[in-house]
């Protein structure tokens, strides 16, 4: 069973909304109380919320133009992917020692690996993105670079 990928920006940005709301409403209260102070304290914090909610957004977005246009995944992911000639050169010999430890990834897991080495995803990718082992991935994106 795959865990589903925390969108932890999504929700940080949801808690930073509610904040700025409850920030807002408790400021108009106050200020209807006739406490100006509080409520001049309460806007301006909600005003740091948004400057940095806005802060971060831009930083997300300058942090996906960044990453290498490799690094992405096509939109669609077929059968194409997954035909012998995708296996040609296929490291299997230097990799079946690697697999026989313990805990070792699946075939499916080292096989869909050397797809994503042979689209010039890098060993670390791979390793972050798969949980395998840096060696198992470096391995395969070696064999995949000498492919081409």
């Amino acid at each position: 069973m795959k865990v589903p990928r925390l969108h932890v920006g999504e929700g940080a940005g949801a808690l930073a909304a509610l904040a700025m709301g409850l920030l807002l409403v408790a400021g108009f209260d106050a200020a209807l109380g006739d406490d100006m102070s509080f409520a001049a304290a309460a806007w301006t914090a909600s005003g740091a919320v948004a400057l940095a909610l806005v802060v971060g957004v831009l930083h997300g977005r300058r942090r996906a133009a960044a990453r290498p246009v490799g690094a992405r995944l096509p939109e669609r992911v077929d059968d194409d992917w997954f035909t012998g000639p995708t296996f040609e050169g296929f490291p299997a010999e230097a990799v079946r020692p690697l697999l026989e430890r313990p805990g070792s990834p699946s075939r499916s897991e080292v096989c869909t690996a050397w797809v994503l080495a042979t689209h010039g995803h890098d060993a670390d990718w791979i390793t972050g993105h798969l949980d395998l082992p840096p060696e198992v991935a470096r391995v395969l994106v070696e064999a995949a670079l000498q492919r081409d």
